[in-house]
């Protein structure tokens, strides 16, 4: 009796700790920026590692998100910035983090897609794809490291792919 109220005590205890580990964060082409500003960033915050998934193809403002160390996102999403859209970037990553574009699709005009300050890492990878088409701006722009894998595509119509690191 007492080896199953063990076993019990520490499934009790570690089953959740594993199953916060990873999840699955799903958006909507109804949800804001801001709702998905804030609901990503919990999930963020509160797992290891979070995959994002669905649609959003008319994003009116920068999606901002804090990755810590030791976290990581994983974009599966199509996610791309409606008209008219001019601002710094379409996704702002602060940390030292991950944040993998995985199969996934950042598409923007007038802005960098993808804009991390800090040493975050950048991972595109599978068919993941990030563009920019818009005149001065950069696909990807960072202070951290980027890895480029397998298909991937990383454009830029009038600036650089990737500035100013490539790893």
């Amino acid at each position: 009796m007492k080896k199953h109220l063990i076993t019990f005590l520490t499934l009790l205890f570690v089953l959740p700790a594993v199953w916060a580990s990873s999840f699955t964060y799903h958006i909507t082409q109804e949800q804001t920026v801001s709702e998905i500003q804030s609901g990503l960033q919990a999930a963020i915050n509160n797992n290891a590692q979070v995959t994002v998934v669905g649609s959003k193809t008319n994003a009116d403002q920068t999606l901002a998100l804090e990755i810590a160390t030791g976290k990581k996102v994983v974009w599966q999403a199509v996610y791309q910035s409606g008209t008219p859209f001019s601002s710094t970037a379409l996704i702002e990553i602060k940390g030292e983090g991950f944040f993998e574009v995985a199969n996934g699709t950042l598409i923007t005009a007038n802005a960098h897609a993808i804009h991390a300050i800090g040493a975050a890492t950048i991972i595109v990878s599978g068919s993941g794809k990030v563009e920019t088409s818009g005149d001065g701006k950069n696909a990807i722009s960072t202070e951290g490291n980027i890895e480029i894998k397998d298909n991937a595509q990383v454009l830029a119509a009038n600036r650089y792919a990737i500035f100013p690191k490539i790893f």
